[in-house]
């Protein structure tokens, strides 16, 4: 299959699960979030401390949601020594983690 094959069938679920929206609304993984809904997808949020953002409900893990997703797209950018909500220590060793087990960066 090739990867643009595997990108519309990933694409062709309607019920993804989003793990790294931001408390503070202001990140990628939010505008992902509200483009998603846009176009049409049920999107369920994963945020380990936050219940809600922007008033949309979360859940602490994927082991919570309540449904079934068709898919699970994450979101986790590289510390960030000068930004206190991407403390280095909890987010490089995560960012080097999913890209050393094949998640592409893009």
């Amino acid at each position: 299959m090739t990867t643009r094959a595997r990108i519309e069938e990933f694409l062709a679920q309607k019920r993804l699960a989003l793990v790294g929206a931001s408390s503070s609304g202001r990140r990628f993984g939010n505008t992902l979030w509200k483009e998603l809904t846009n176009r049409g997808y049920e999107v369920l949020a994963v945020h380990p401390r936050a219940d809600a953002i922007a008033g949309r409900r979360c859940w602490r893990s994927l082991g919570e949601l309540p449904e079934v997703v068709g898919g699970v797209v994450i979101v986790v950018p590289p510390g960030d020594q000068n930004d206190p909500t991407r403390n280095p220590a909890y987010y490089d060793s995560t960012y080097e983690y999913l890209t050393a087990i094949g998640f592409a960066i893009l």
